[in-house]
């Protein structure tokens, strides 16, 4: 499990490092505000709405591919602020299945209970 683990992180990392490597060759002068911008203006949009069409019915909709544009911008600001996705997720991971969660009534929201 442990050999898993550690593939998978070292996975992460060359993801990671492959989508620095593309886009400081295609967008050179990208700053992670731009680059957060168009994930909420039009990426995070085009996940929504590919949720809705799917929940609609429609079949011919790559979902896949637009939370792949997500992850990628996502991924490309960690790295412009020197951030290891691999290893910032698996920190998280380990202080969210510490906590208890709940689902707020009203908005439907999934939050850690405050202690």
């Amino acid at each position: 499990m442990a050999k898993r683990a550690a593939k998978n992180l070292s996975t992460i990392r060359a993801m990671q490092q492959d989508i620095a490597k593309w886009a400081n060759k295609v967008f050179p002068d990208r700053t992670a505000h731009k680059t957060l911008s168009k994930l909420m203006l039009e990426e995070i949009p085009e996940v929504v709405v590919a949720l809705r069409k799917i929940k609609e019915g429609n079949k011919d909709v790559d979902l896949g591919t637009e939370i792949a544009d997500a992850f990628i911008l996502l991924f490309d600001v960690a790295y412009q602020n020197g951030i290891d996705v691999a290893d910032v997720v698996t920190e998280k991971m380990r202080i969210n299945k510490a906590r208890e969660w709940s689902v707020d009534e009203e908005t439907g929201l999934m939050n850690h209970r405050k202690k």
